[in-house]
């Protein structure tokens, strides 16, 4: 079309056009159309808000088992540390970095990831112009990467606590 601005008239003449036929039209933007397509399908923000909710749940679930494995599997050495001298609070403190440690390389691997996944993939192609500038910016690698140590102390908070209150003749029990 060479001038937008009659694209009002064009649409009303093709749907008088059509008015009586059995194909009566609709005509409408392209934009109109993503519009109503959005609608039809519903809140999106809140189906989004649902599954990356679930989503962080599970990962901090997944996390928290992982962490506590490694804690628990890890008895004999934290008994052997409170043997030596080492006090509960710094078992609990070695214990917090290594989780928060682990959860930010977690995090960090995984934004990396998305980033290049995404210079590489146009997602306005993708997705037929859904997404338009769909990608990971700064912003979105700091909150990641502020989630990442948030999963770490969630996740590791208890394995952490439970082997700084270990005593040490209960540690070296368990050993094999």
């Amino acid at each position: 079309m060479e001038d937008p601005k009659q694209l009002a008239r064009i649409s009303t003449q093709i749907d008088d056009m059509f008015k009586n036929s059995e194909y009566a039209t609709e005509t409408f933007t392209e934009k109109e159309f993503q519009q109503q397509f959005m609608a039809m399908i519903g809140n999106i923000k809140l189906l989004f808000t649902v599954v990356a909710l679930c989503s962080i749940f599970m990962v901090v679930l997944l996390a928290a088992i992982t962490m506590s494995m490694a804690a628990r599997e890890r008895v004999t050495e934290i008994a052997v540390l409170k043997a030596i001298g080492f006090s509960s609070n710094l078992v609990l403190v070695l214990m917090l970095i290594e989780f928060v440690t682990l959860g930010l390389v977690g995090g960090a691997l995984g934004t990396l990831g998305a980033k290049v996944f995404f210079n590489f993939v146009n997602m306005t192609e993708v997705t037929q112009g859904f997404l338009v500038s769909f990608g990971v910016n700064t912003k979105t690698v700091m909150t990641c990467l502020v989630a990442a140590i948030v999963v770490g102390f969630l996740a590791g908070g208890l394995p952490a606590l439970r082997s700084a209150r270990l005593s040490v003749v209960d540690g070296l029990r368990k050993v094999w």
